[in-house]
């Protein structure tokens, strides 16, 4: 993990809940959201946004903006 503060991540979900979701959304083929729940993902373990977009290959501008409807409004917000 790098030496900057990563920005607040709203924890709606538990990481248990987390995974299940995305395991669910992968069986079904939803890989986009599965990207987005595994930058989420990233976020809940301190990884900078930096990181966790090189880590599900975002772009930093789009991770920045998932990060921001995740805060604003959870799974829902984010996903559909």
């Amino acid at each position: 993990m790098g030496n900057r503060k990563a920005p607040f991540t709203a924890k709606l979900l538990s990481e248990d809940e987390l995974d299940e979701l995305i395991e669910a959304l992968k069986q079904i083929g939803f890989l986009k959201s599965v990207q987005k729940l595994k930058f989420v993902k990233h976020m809940y373990q301190d990884f900078s946004v930096l990181e966790a977009a090189e880590k599900t290959n975002t772009p930093p501008r789009t991770a920045y903006r998932w990060l921001k409807r995740w805060n604003d409004g959870g799974p829902n917000n984010l996903l559909w």
